[in-house]
């Protein structure tokens, strides 16, 4: 179409979805957002002992403070193009035979897409790469940039460059050393802006520089790092099982993927956020199945279908199971952390009843479980450790004793059917139908 990728003449202005003010701006800048760069592990072609190789364990560059090397065109993609339609606008760029990126923008949505393909990644020169994706904002998260990445879905962390909380660091990898996991989302943010990547899969992010995020998305060394692997990280797309001493047979891996790119309010960041971590790690997955004609009912039957507003928004259900004849075994959880949302991070009250029965089922009482579903809540008894402070841990026990029997009252005949879910809180439960 009229849409050119280089200077963003003729392109669109209500691409993405108007609560999103931002989103064009961060699309405009995407030749510097999305540059595809790489860590090359120049000794990583050393079997040195006293030099620490990059490796399946380790991740170190020729040198410690050594900036990332830009691929394509000085970092730009050596070409673009645009395919523009109704629903969909896509610019695909090609940083070279072995990395292309597509960006996406829905119409609606209130993030752009950032796919890639990377690989095989070249080691013609003997040299090892970590390939990584990097993003450049105007966000001031510091001369000491600080991002934040989650634990396992749950909680966010701050992190800050060179710093530990309960340690002086002295950092001899300002690179490697700065580097942290993100298995679902790591955001950066100011007073005025916060820029978030929801990724597909566990990676490793940094910011190494104010208003700099940036993940590796693939990783092809030819040494190993001496952490008992025993084999350098070089992966191939098929192998020889009759050949144990050389197994690795035609071209190394491909790497594919997806990252979402948001750029919010910091007031209401969290909330696209968590619900892009969701939407990316439960997708909604449509099923069909072959039925015999014969098989097929006669009349109309009514069959259970839960309310969107079952739950709300800010509750998620972990876990639904059958456990016995009789017997629900149920988790539910609050899905946001303390503070990082003004109405959906405070205590939620749940009509636990109502869920059930809009699953099509008659409950007739419930008791409360522990996390692991193994013992009563009721039961839970920790050990009472001698501390110079109280301690957490058995404080929080009694918090959540005291909780028990909030489930039982709940489906008792003279019971509201709520209970209440504090933030980040998971409840577990087995409920008798």
């Amino acid at each position: 179409g009229d849409c050119d990728p280089d200077t963003w003449e003729g392109c669109p202005e209500d691409l993405p979805r108007s609560i999103n003010k931002n989103a064009l701006e961060l699309l405009k800048q995407r030749q510097l957002m999305s540059a595809i760069e790489l860590h090359v592990s120049g000794h990583n072609s050393h079997e040195s002992i006293d030099y620490q190789n990059s490796g399946a364990y380790i991740f170190r560059p020729t040198e410690p403070d050594m900036d990332p090397i830009l691929v394509g065109d000085n970092g730009a993609p050596v070409s673009s193009w645009v395919s523009q339609g109704p629903l969909v606008t896509e610019i695909t760029q090609s940083f070279g035979s072995w990395l292309n990126q597509t960006i996406r923008v829905v119409k609606g949505a209130s993030t752009a897409e950032f796919s890639f393909t990377v690989g095989p990644v070249p080691v013609d020169d003997k040299l090892g790469k970590e390939v990584i994706s990097k993003f450049s904002t105007s966000i001031k998260n510091g001369d000491a940039p600080a991002i934040s990445t989650d634990s396992n879905g749950r909680e966010f962390l701050e992190r800050v460059y060179d710093y530990r909380p309960t340690w002086n660091l002295s950092n001899t990898e300002p690179v490697a050393g700065n580097y942290y996991p993100s298995n679902a989302a790591a955001f950066i943010r100011d007073t005025d802006s916060q820029f978030s990547v929801i990724v597909d899969r566990s990676v490793g992010v940094a910011s190494l520089a104010e208003g700099e995020l940036e993940v590796m998305i693939h990783r092809r060394l030819l040494v190993d790092d001496s952490r008992g692997v025993g084999e350098p990280l070089d992966e191939y797309d098929s192998s020889d099982t009759g050949d144990y001493l050389n197994c690795k047979t035609g071209n190394g891996i491909v790497v594919m993927g997806t990252h979402l790119i948001g750029l919010n309010q910091p007031s209401s960041a969290m909330a696209e956020v968590r619900s892009s971590m969701d939407e990316t790690y439960a997708p909604l997955v449509l099923a069909f199945s072959q039925m015999e004609s014969a098989s097929l009912p006669k009349t109309k039957s009514q069959r259970s279908m839960v309310s969107v507003d079952a739950l709300p928004s800010n509750v998620k259900l972990l876990t639904l199971q059958a456990v016995d004849e009789g017997a629900l075994f149920l988790r539910l959880e609050h899905s946001f952390g303390v503070g990082e949302d003004a109405t959906l991070s405070q205590p939620v009250v749940v009509n636990v009843t109502s869920f059930v029965i809009s699953l099509g089922f008659v409950p007739s009482g419930a008791m409360e479980l522990t996390l692991t579903g193994n013992q009563p809540l009721a039961d839970l008894d920790r050990l009472d450790w001698t501390t110079a402070s109280s301690s957490p841990l058995h404080d929080d026990a009694i918090m959540h004793k005291a909780k028990a029997s909030e489930f039982a009252k709940a489906f008792a005949s003279d019971g509201d059917g709520t209970i209440t879910l504090d933030p980040m809180e998971i409840r577990t439960a087995v409920v008798y139908v």
